[in-house]
């Protein structure tokens, strides 16, 4: 057996520490594998579906995806947006929630999230509020609902990272006012934007995006998971929501069809 000194000890794990940060770095899959958690600290490992997305974000720069309930796009989403904090700099980054009663709580659990990391990938917190959340190495994120965003609430601001979850349950009105602020926001080259949504009927701007994006027609990337991707999926399972939300129910909300 090899007996190593104490600063040769040392050495060796200041190697292991910044062979693993460049890991983490360089795959953020990996990354959420090995530090990610949901609810109360439990382990979070990625569904398949849920490590393509993160893979399909990282390689295009703007992703639509059409999913099932459940299926947790919006939670590996905030993960990333993690990574981005950790390993990025200079990054403004917006996220659209339905409630402006949801705002400490996202700025809670953001600092939370990254409390509870290494200390060698912790960032330094500069400055929180209910809505807003940065840090020394030049990253923001803010947090505001559609309805604000929608009335010039983005007007003015330059953002690197956009994410829009459940796009689709906002009003009519609301995603077209908004979508005029955003084609701005996001019209310099390098700007990234995800929207992830299940689908709420045929005449609104997230199904008219997605079935331009299926069509080769948009600048987004098209992602979709289907509701037999879910890790509890079963003829059981399938039977038992179709008990709860009827068939018409079932067909919008796991089988993603635009009724």
């Amino acid at each position: 057996m090899k007996i190593y000194s104490k600063n040769q000890r040392a050495t060796k794990h200041a190697e292991a520490v910044l062979a693993e940060i460049k890991r983490c770095k360089d795959d953020p899959v990996y990354f959420i594998n090995q530090y990610g958690f949901c609810g109360k600290g439990q382990a979070l490992k990625l569904w398949p579906h849920q490590e393509a997305f993160i893979r399909e974000l990282h390689t295009n720069k703007t992703v639509i995806a059409l999913k099932p309930r459940q299926s947790g796009l919006t939670l590996v989403t905030e993960w990333y947006i993690i990574w981005k904090i950790v390993f990025e700099q200079n990054q403004s980054i917006v996220s659209l929630l339905n409630s402006t009663s949801q705002y400490g709580h996202c700025t809670n659990n953001v600092a939370w999230k990254l409390a509870n990391l290494p200390q060698e990938l912790k960032p330094t917190l500069h400055y929180q509020d209910a809505s807003k959340i940065s840090f020394s190495n030049g990253v923001t994120v803010r947090f505001m609902d559609y309805k604000s965003a929608s009335s010039n609430g983005l007007r003015g601001l330059s953002i690197d990272f956009l994410h829009m979850s459940e796009l689709a349950m906002q009003e009519k009105q609301i995603q077209e006012d908004l979508w005029m602020t955003v084609v701005q926001c996001l019209a310099k080259p390098g700007k990234s934007a995800v929207i992830e949504s299940s689908p709420n009927g045929r005449d609104n701007l997230f199904a008219e995006m997605w079935h331009n994006a299926l069509a080769g027609n948009h600048t987004f990337t098209p992602f979709r998971v289907y509701v037999e991707d879910l890790p509890h999926y079963s003829d059981t399972w399938k039977a038992h929501a179709l008990a709860i939300c009827s068939q018409k129910g079932y067909s919008q909300d796991y089988d993603c069809e635009f009724i």
